[in-house]
């Protein structure tokens, strides 16, 4: 009997991946424990082996699409075993970053929903319906089994829906497809989509939202827009008056000009698609988009603020230059960054609220202070966390990020390796960049950015006064959620971190 691989649950706070790479092919044997593909979570990459040894039967999902946690990836047996039809049934899909359906998975009763939208009517042949276009014809009153599937093989897809809502509301403004007011409660609505339908004039209330919980996304809009503008164009199309337009390069020269309806020219140019800037479109990897996500999900969840100090590494750096061929006889790397770390995990422990999270029923104090790191990697950003960071000694802190670095480089990581962090440093000074404005890291309270170590002349505090000196400056910067923090106590934490840098002791 044929196994099933799915998609693993690979930590708390994640409910969906990515198909990045398939290694094996149909057909191909394979033993128990050997990894069969390449999975891409907004957390980790990682590689899903074989539950039993055998052959693989069926691949289930390409790659490049995005699914819940627990669909059945692909099928393992016997070689030669036919496969159910059943079992073989691909599965709805959370989202696909190579076309344009839907990007929220189903569950429980959405899906439930869809599989009845998608269901055969009696004495009629089945309706292939996508899950997201199910549901969107279920909140409109429209039946899916009825439009005509711009898809392969007839397939409704979310744009076929989308149509039939703006036909719906073309030939009756004012009114949804299902024959009700349009919605009043249209949620969140992004500063993107909002500019979008300002610019068309799209009422958002006749809109279908496809994101999460209906949220209306500017794919939603853009459909939205493209079908109304096909919808306007149809009954023109249609009507006795309306002279059918010039076919011949002669016809169209004698024909009088006929000046373009002002509102159906902004519809008829995104219907079109024709870019007004020429140039390259890189495609989004998975963790471009994870990140996009992440960073506007932070801005929209947190209002952030961002206090900027500088602290004098001159007592950092000569205990880095003390130490370092220490740790270097006894097979360590020891980085200016393990030192700094050292430094945030003692100013946590005198300022526990910096290491925190927002809840409805109150600011969560964590016991544990658990570092994330952000590392640079090939596409963008990871965030491994060094685990009770406050209770290592450096030489534990160094170990830990040299570690956790090569391995987020060398794409090993595993699950656990992002899981929990409480409080998160960015070192963009690697980069040369001076100072900056991190995004928080959800839910945390804080994220901590640090720069370039610049040599500056600078006023200091001699025996004799005030004297000018050149000394290795860092600019430090504290962004915050301000709903946790504020001017109070976020400044008073970096007072103190300050003060172990321009101190530090080993």
């Amino acid at each position: 009997m044929a196994v099933e691989v799915r998609m693993p649950q690979l930590g708390e706070s994640v409910h969906e991946g990515t198909v990045g790479k398939w290694l094996k092919v149909e057909g191909d044997p394979v033993t128990k424990y050997e990894p069969i593909l390449e999975v891409i979570t907004d957390k980790v990459d990682t590689e899903v082996t074989a539950a039993d040894a055998g052959t693989l039967l069926k691949i289930l999902v390409p790659e490049g699409t995005t699914v819940t946690v627990g669909t059945v990836l692909a099928l393992i047996g016997q070689a030669g075993e036919v496969v159910a039809a059943a079992a073989a049934a691909a599965p709805a899909p959370a989202r696909s970053d190579a076309g344009d359906e839907g990007r929220q998975g189903t569950s429980g009763g959405a899906a439930q929903e869809a599989a009845a939208a998608a269901a055969p009517r009696d004495g009629a042949p089945a309706a292939r319906v996508s899950p997201v276009a199910a549901r969107m014809a279920a909140e409109h009153g429209i039946d899916a089994g009825s439009l005509a599937g711009s898809g392969p093989g007839g397939k409704v897809k979310r744009g076929d829906v989308a149509r039939a809502v703006a036909e719906a509301a073309v030939a009756a403004p004012g009114t949804a497809a299902s024959g009700q007011p349009p919605r009043d409660d249209i949620g969140f609505i992004s500063p993107r989509v909002a500019r979008l339908a300002a610019q068309h004039g799209v009422d958002l209330r006749q809109v279908a939202g496809s994101g999460r919980d209906g949220r209306i996304t500017a794919r939603d809009v853009e459909d939205f827009v493209a079908a109304a503008g096909a919808a306007g164009a149809a009954p023109a199309s249609a009507g006795a008056s309306v002279a059918a337009p010039p076919t011949t390069p002669a016809a169209r020269a004698a024909a009088p000009a006929t000046p373009a309806t002002p509102a159906a020219e902004p519809l008829a140019t995104r219907a079109t698609g024709s870019p007004t800037i020429v140039g390259e479109l890189i495609e989004l990897t998975p963790m471009r988009r994870a990140i996009a996500d992440h960073m506007v999900r932070s801005k929209q969840t947190s209002p952030h603020v961002s206090t900027i100090h500088e602290a004098d590494m001159a007592a950092v750096l000569a205990a880095h230059r003390a130490l370092k061929d220490e740790y270097a006889a006894r097979g360590d790397r020891l980085t200016v960054t393990a030192l700094i770390v050292s430094a945030v995990a003692r100013a946590i422990a005198a300022h526990p609220v910096v290491n925190s999270s927002w809840t409805d029923e109150g600011i969560r104090l964590h016991r544990d202070v658990n570092i994330g790191l952000a590392v640079a990697i090939p596409g963008g950003l990871i965030v491994p966390v060094i685990k009770n960071a406050d209770e290592k000694s450096l030489v534990g802190l160094s170990r830990d990020i040299n570690d956790l670095a090569e391995r987020a480089r060398s794409r090993r990581l595993v699950p656990d390796d992002v899981q929990g962090g409480t409080f998160t440093i960015t070192n963009y000074g690697t980069l040369g960049s001076l100072f900056g404005t991190p995004v928080i890291n959800q839910p945390q309270a804080a994220i901590l950015g640090t720069g370039a170590i610049k040599k500056r002349v600078v006023v200091v505090e001699g025996p004799e006064g005030d004297q000018i000196a050149i000394r290795p400056m860092m600019y430090v910067a504290l962004t915050f959620d301000h709903r946790i923090l504020d001017g109070g106590s976020a400044d008073p934490f970096m007072r103190t971190l300050i003060e172990l840098l321009e101190r530090y002791e080993a």
